[in-house]
């Protein structure tokens, strides 16, 4: 269909009340429009209206209900680029900074202006808008920003040298421990051991459990007599984001392991 070079401006008061009835005469002209239509400034005549063409008229408020309604596709991507750029994010604040040229503090700290220009210069350029944005809106709560949201950093789950300074904090009496079949064993020699992160992850309710299970496959959910430990000495911290964490959870005070239902 050849379209014209330029579009007439049509004022919402020329838009027709009735253009999704689109009725068509026997010569295939649109009905909708007068013999001669103002459009804007610019008349329009019936015969440029057929069906083997464009009603211009109505063109404009169609245009406009469909900038209203994105196709649900941009949504979708914006979605799964903001879930990559989170993970990628959790890379570098949390195992890998120098990786784009960024040391932490050692509080795990790194500026925000920092951060930014590195990723830029990485070919990962980012705004400052989709930054907060993944911050506020991430359902895991990865990372903080400082008070005057001039710093960033994870809330928790470094391999690299870092001090959170986080306060000890008593535990609940139950807490859980998502995992898969295929750690089962060795959990039941060895406990929960934080391996080359700075504590083990426990999670304050068993949904949530199922949740960090299911990143590797069929959940598996582990209660932790979180009150037994803390009497035996066991020190326990809570991260910004609600995660409990600890050095170490022997096997004696895991229950066994059941399927999450």
């Amino acid at each position: 269909m050849s379209l014209p070079h330029e579009l007439p401006q049509a004022s919402e008061s020329t838009l027709s009340a009735d253009a999704a009835e689109a009725p068509y005469d026997a010569n295939g002209v649109d009905q909708r429009c007068s013999s001669t239509r103002s459009c804007g400034s610019t008349s329009v005549a019936r015969s440029a209206c057929s069906r083997r063409s464009v009603c211009w008229c109505h063109w404009p408020s169609a245009a406009r209900v469909r900038s209203r309604n994105p196709p649900p596709y941009r949504s979708r991507h914006v979605s799964t680029q903001r879930k990559s750029t989170s993970k990628f994010l959790s890379l570098i604040l949390r195992h890998q900074p120098g990786r784009i040229g960024l040391t932490l503090d050692q509080s795990g700290w790194v500026s925000v202006d920092d951060l930014l220009q590195a990723l830029a210069s990485h070919g990962k350029p980012l705004a400052r808008a989709d930054l907060d944005a993944i911050v506020t809106s991430s359902d895991k709560q990865r990372f903080a920003l400082s008070p005057d949201r001039s710093m960033i950093r994870a809330n928790q789950g470094h391999s690299v040298p870092v001090d959170l300074a986080l306060p000890c904090a008593l535990p609940p009496d139950i807490l859980y421990h998502g995992t898969v079949e295929r750690y089962l064993a060795s959990i039941r020699g060895h406990g929960l051991l934080k391996g080359e992160r700075h504590h083990v992850h426990l999670s304050a309710t068993r949904e949530l459990a199922v949740a960090v299970g299911k990143r590797r496959g069929d959940p598996r959910v582990l209660e932790v007599d979180a009150r037994s430990m803390a009497a035996a000495g066991i020190v326990f911290y809570r991260s910004e984001n609600g995660v409990w964490l600890t050095d170490h959870v022997p096997a004696r005070f895991l229950s066994a392991a059941s399927t999450a239902g």
